[in-house]
C-alpha cells in the first residue's frame, strides 16, 4: 500500500461534501444545506480525524494516528461515522422541507380547483423572503 494514497483517500472518505449553515431571512432562521469549499472539507476531515484518535487510549499517539487513518481509508471508524451522521441530519432537514412542499402544493392545487386563484396570490404576496 502507498502511504501517499492511503491518507489521501482516508481523507476524501472523511470529508463532508455538504453543511448545514442557520441563515436568517427576516423574522426566522433557516437551516440551509450549503456545499462546503475544497479547503474546509480538508480542515474539517483532518479535525475529525485527529479528534477520533485523541478519543483513543492505551495506545501511543501515532498507533492511534494510523488505525484511525487505516479505518477511514476503509470506510470505517470515529471520523466516517461522523461524516455520515451530519449527512443524516442534511437529510433529515431535506426531508422536512419536502413535507412541507408537498403541503404547500395540495394546497394551491385546492385553491386552484375551487377558483381561489386570487387568495393564494394574495397569501403569497404577503410572505417575506
Amino acid at each position: 500500500m502507498n502511504p501517499t494514497v492511503v491518507v489521501r483517500t482516508a481523507i476524501e472518505n472523511a470529508s463532508p461534501v455538504t453543511m448545514i449553515k442557520s441563515k436568517r431571512i427576516g423574522g426566522a432562521v433557516y437551516q440551509v444545506p450549503v456545499e462546503v469549499r475544497a479547503d474546509k472539507r480538508f480542515f474539517f476531515s483532518t479535525k475529525w480525524i485527529l479528534d477520533a484518535a485523541r478519543g483513543k487510549s492505551g495506545k501511543p499517539m501515532y498507533k492511534r494516528l494510523s488505525e484511525e487513518l487505516l479505518a477511514a481509508y476503509s470506510n470505517q471508524g470515529a471520523a466516517v461515522k461522523k461524516k455520515r451522521k451530519k449527512l443524516t441530519r442534511w437529510l433529515k432537514l431535506i426531508r422536512h422541507s419536502l413535507i412541507w412542499l408537498s403541503i404547500l402544493t395540495s394546497f394551491f392545487l385546492s385553491l386552484k380547483r375551487e377558483k381561489n386563484l386570487n387568495l393564494f396570490l394574495i397569501v403569497i404576496s404577503n410572505v417575506r423572503y
